[in-house]
């Protein structure tokens, strides 16, 4: 039998009295996974090259750097999206330290990091409910200056990208996913997602900014 990504909260649904609520939740998250997941794997059966990631949680709290390890729903979600985690073989557990020196060989040809309000006090990656779109692209700028990023691909080519490490992980794999692989994910909005989990799902819309890249634009208020 498959694994059912969404069986834990649809039972919870029903525990709950809105069965029907959590089935139509289920659908759409499946739905999202599987639009991206089913590339991946063609992808994968091509034998293509994956590119090289470096995902940091909590980016920016201390020196360069930390990195997810996989089997855990950060790491996780690089590998759902096709690309490649450089502290893969490393790392034990949720997470752990590189070395800049480490980083600089690796050279990783893109870089997340994972932010929120609770690093703010120690220059972290500012990302979440409420916060500034300006104030989080200048933690972005800051994060990516430290040694060891600052001398990857992904920063000489503008491929550094912070994410909400609180956010859906829905709207995150597809934010991953456009990022590693623009072009095979160019339909793909995550915006649009997220607007239509707000409109179908959401009592209260959740605003502020989750996720950030060097390019990001305000919107038109």
């Amino acid at each position: 039998r498959r694994p059912n990504p969404t069986e834990g909260l649809e039972k919870m649904a029903v525990l709950i009295g809105r069965g029907q609520r959590g089935r139509e939740v289920g659908q759409f998250i499946r739905e999202h996974v599987e639009r991206i997941t089913s590339r991946i794997a063609a992808l994968k059966k091509r034998q293509a090259t994956l590119p090289t990631v470096l995902m940091e949680p909590h980016a920016g709290s201390g020196p360069c750097c930390t990195s997810v390890g996989s089997g855990v729903l950060m790491g996780d979600l690089i590998l759902m999206a096709g690309g490649k985690l450089i502290g893969n073989d490393i790392v034990e557990g949720l997470s752990g330290q590189l070395s800049a020196e480490f980083v600089i060989s690796s050279d990783p040809e893109i870089y997340i990091g994972t932010g929120g309000r609770h690093i703010e006090s120690r220059g972290g990656l500012l990302l979440g409910p409420g916060v500034d779109l300006d104030a989080s692209r200048a933690s972005l700028e800051r994060v990516t200056q430290r040694v060891g990023v600052a001398q990857t691909r992904a920063v000489r080519n503008k491929r550094t990208y912070g994410i909400w490490h609180s956010g859906y992980p829905i709207i995150n794999l597809e934010l991953v996913a456009t990022w590693i692989h623009p072009e095979l994910f160019s339909d793909v909005d995550p915006a649009a997602t997220l607007a239509e989990l707000n409109r179908r799902f959401m009592a209260r819309p959740l605003t502020g900014t989750f996720w950030v890249t060097p390019t990001t634009e305000k919107k038109p208020r």
